[in-house]
């Protein structure tokens, strides 16, 4: 028995014991035990700066996303005026605007425009009328391709999702803006308060108006509508705003208001200084890329005006009152249709509501609109 066991020592088999001194001794050696730690260390290090990294670059691509969002939404709304064209020119505005937005090298995405007549209504990409969408809604996915974070997860790519909706919000009050006429309604009722699109009605009032006489603008050229303009006794009324030439001027050239104006204020009329008023009208229209355009239609088929020669009118509910029921958006006629004469008056083209900073009317019923984006 001895023999065998000396046999197998010099065989090398171990003792119970002697293993586990020598699994011990292994242990405790700590040679190369820092480089293995280091390589670990390394490859967790790798991975957390590759994430942060490429996260980075997505959270980037979110900010940038949301940037087109609502510069397209806002371009979108200033382009609806209740026609299909304006549809597919808000569309267009849309994507261009978004464009411009991207910084250069921005990530690659896609956008999603869709439009409604209300902010809680329904969205669609195509929707059934043209009529009254005030509201567009954008959807931008921007899509990031992983650079170093690919080495670590299965998908080569990610994507940021940014929504914007942007409206025609409508005013009811104006520090500034108005035109510094107010036109006569011929009834209370919305959306139009009795006047046509398309048709001529006041500013400025003859001094003698009639239909004898052929001085009424033809949108006004009733009797009722006469008696009830000429019932304040304000000869030749129609001006608004407090009467010197430099406040003419500077009224009908900026839209400047010597007080604050509110839906439901009363007005004051005044005779004005024609002359002043009409040169003051001359040069605002022909401030306008296309001051020669004989009608609203004729202006946006022609789509060269920059929107100098429509104005926000105030929509009066006539003497007593006088009270503003609404503002409506008003297109200037050619230059050789204004006189200096006092047995002239002064008329507008009415086109619907007034979309500020746009060169075309808005989309909804009569009023004063204003590009906004909904948070």
């Amino acid at each position: 028995m001895e023999k065998v066991m000396r046999r197998r020592r010099s065989r090398g088999l171990l003792s119970g014991f002697q293993l586990k001194v020598s699994l011990r001794r292994l242990a405790a050696d700590k040679r190369g035990s820092v480089l293995i730690l280091a390589s670990m260390l390394l490859v967790v290090a790798g991975m957390s700066l590759s994430a942060v990294f490429d996260l980075s670059r997505l959270y980037f691509a979110k900010q940038t996303a949301q940037v087109r969002a609502d510069a397209g939404a806002l371009a979108a709304v200033m382009a609806l005026d209740g026609t299909a064209a304006g549809l597919e020119r808000a569309r267009e505005a849309a994507a261009q605007a978004a464009r411009q937005a991207s910084p250069e090298g921005s990530p690659s995405s896609g956008l999603r425009i869709e439009f409604s007549d209300a902010a809680n209504g329904v969205f669609r990409e195509t929707p059934p009328t043209a009529s009254n969408l005030r509201f567009a809604r954008i959807t931008c996915t921007t899509y990031v391709s992983f650079t170093l974070l690919r080495t670590f997860v299965p998908q080569n790519r990610s994507h940021a999702f940014a929504h914007s909706t942007a409206m025609q919000g409508r005013q009811t009050q104006f520090e500034s803006g108005l035109f510094p006429y107010a036109v006569l309604a011929h009834s209370e009722a919305k959306p139009h308060f009795g006047l046509k699109l398309g048709e001529r009605y006041t500013l400025h009032w003859a001094d003698e108006p009639s239909l004898a006489a052929g001085n009424v603008c033809s949108g006004d050229a009733t009797e009722r509508v006469i008696a009830t303009a000429t019932a304040n006794n304000v000869r030749g009324g129609g001006f608004v705003e407090m009467v010197s030439a430099n406040n003419i001027r500077r009224t009908i050239l900026t839209e400047y208001q010597s007080s604050l104006r509110r839906l439901g204020d009363p007005l004051v009329f005044y005779q004005g200084l024609r002359h002043f008023e009409v040169n003051a009208l001359a040069e605002r229209i022909t401030q306008d890329r296309d001051y020669g355009a004989t009608t609203y239609d004729d202006y946006t088929a022609r789509g060269e005006g920059n929107g100098r020669r429509l104005v926000a009118v105030p929509i009066h509910a006539g003497y007593p009152k006088n009270q503003i029921l609404e503002v409506g958006a008003f297109f200037l006629l050619p230059t050789t249709e204004y006189h200096q004469e006092g047995d002239h008056p002064v008329c507008a083209e009415y086109v619907g509501p007034y979309m500020l900073g746009s060169a075309r009317r808005g989309a909804g019923e009569a009023g004063f609109y204003v590009a906004s984006l909904l948070r």
